[in-house]
């Protein structure tokens, strides 16, 4: 039995907290201690997680909002993947990387901030971009916390308001590409000057 934060013990909980493992009546929807929501199953013990070979892998997630968490742990349970929180860190089995790695990734995506459709909006064309710089982009761009969309055209479109900071993103982008075509170069001499 679960002792619930609030020192009561229930024979009757239905619903606990994947972070902390506190469980709940059914009518709870979130761990009032965690910030998650709660789930249907209780969490497993992170001593039972792990390959064969006794093999484990830790994902730190502090740095993440409380729904992205929620959103991960959701993706977990559909996939059926084995795995333990302590606290904000997830803990996984080795051979499970790959498939939490494409699902750390649908989260992130998922849960980036979102474009309002009420704001005027300025547009990037990124058509000669690689799939790599793009990659890049729009990883800085949710590093900035930075919300964004596409267009139609597959056109990059962001708030007005943003659009100095976007700027100095694609800025940085085609410095790293310079530095990465031409090494870092002599102080004072631009690459472009050279050739």
């Amino acid at each position: 039995m679960t002792i619930c934060p609030s020192g009561q013990g229930s024979a009757a909980e239905e619903v606990w907290c994947f972070q902390c493992g506190a469980g709940y009546a059914a009518t709870v929807a979130e761990c009032p201690e965690c910030g998650v929501v709660t789930v249907d199953q209780p969490p497993t013990d992170e001593s039972e997680v792990g390959d064969p070979d006794g093999e484990k892998l830790e994902y730190d997630f502090h740095s993440y909002s409380a729904e992205a968490r929620s959103m991960l742990e959701s993706l977990l349970l559909g996939a059926d993947i084995h795995h333990a929180w302590h606290g904000a860190v997830l803990i996984v089995g080795g051979r499970a990387e790959q498939q939490v790695d494409e699902l750390v990734k649908s989260m992130e995506k998922a849960t980036r901030p979102a474009l309002d459709p009420n704001v005027e909006v300025v547009g990037y064309e990124l058509a000669e971009l690689s799939d790599d710089e793009v990659t890049r982009l729009t990883e800085a761009l949710e590093d900035a916390e930075i919300p964004y969309g596409f267009d139609s055209d597959g056109d990059l479109e962001v708030a007005v308001s943003d659009e100095d900071r976007v700027d100095s993103l694609f800025d940085a982008l085609a410095s790293g590409a310079a530095q990465e075509t031409f090494g870092p170069g002599l102080e004072g001499v631009e690459p472009h000057e050279v050739i």
